[in-house]
């Protein structure tokens, strides 16, 4: 199954992705939860690959082990910065814990 993965690692990609918006469309919380997920999944695999002295590219262009690192903190950082304003706008956090640019309407 592994060995499946890695090998098919554009389809991956492009399934979570599909998969991860269309949630993310129902339901915003889940789907940036999802977002995380598959981030650190593709991350691992992404990992797998390269230990096995292969490349992960965008479209046709390969890219560095750092780039691919740099893009998956990226994309992780925006999720759960999505999770956070979603989950702040259900008032699920405490009001100190919420994303500083929702409003607080406890003040």
């Amino acid at each position: 199954m592994l060995d499946f993965l890695l090998e098919n690692f554009r389809v991956v990609l492009l399934s979570s992705v599909v998969v991860t918006v269309i949630v993310s469309r129902i339901h915003r919380t889940v789907g940036s939860a999802l977002g995380l997920v598959m981030i650190g999944g593709l991350g691992v695999l992404g990992t797998l690959i390269y230990a096995r002295d292969g490349s992960v590219g965008l479209g046709s262009t390969p890219v560095s082990q750092p780039v691919f690192y740099g893009i998956c903190i990226i994309l992780a950082v925006f999720n759960l910065t999505a999770l956070r304003i979603s989950l702040a706008r259900q008032h699920l956090l405490h009001p100190s814990q919420r994303a500083s640019n929702t409003p607080n309407p406890d003040l």
